[in-house]
C-alpha cells in the first residue's frame, strides 16, 4: 500500500497541497484591510492586484513543493530500506 502511495507522489503532492491550500485560504485570507495595502491599492493598483495574486498563488504552491520534497524523501529512503539485497550470484563463463 505504501509502496503505491510513493510511487505516485506527484498526485498525492497535488492533493494535499490543494487540501493545505484550500485551509490557509479560507483561514488566512489576504489582508486588504492592512494599511500599507491599501495605501497601495490607491497608489499602484496593479502592484496590488499583483501581490495578491501572487499571495494566492503560494498559499497553494508551497505546499505543493513541501510535500513533494517530502514525499521523494520517503520515497528514497523507504524503498531502499525494503529492498532486500541479495547474494551475488556466481559468474558463469
Amino acid at each position: 500500500m505504501i509502496q503505491r502511495i510513493l510511487h505516485s507522489r506527484g498526485f498525492v503532492s497535488v492533493l494535499l497541497a490543494i487540501g493545505t491550500g484550500a485551509f490557509l485560504y479560507y483561514t488566512h485570507p489576504f489582508p486588504e484591510d492592512h494599511i500599507f495595502l491599501r495605501v497601495t491599492s490607491i497608489r499602484a493598483p496593479y502592484a496590488f492586484l499583483s501581490f495578491k495574486y501572487v499571495y494566492n498563488t503560494l498559499i497553494f504552491t508551497t505546499p505543493y513543493i513541501v510535500f513533494s520534497a517530502l514525499l521523494s524523501g520517503l520515497y528514497i529512503f523507504a524503498l531502499n530500506i525494503r529492498r532486500r539485497q541479495e547474494a551475488p550470484g556466481r559468474l558463469e563463463s
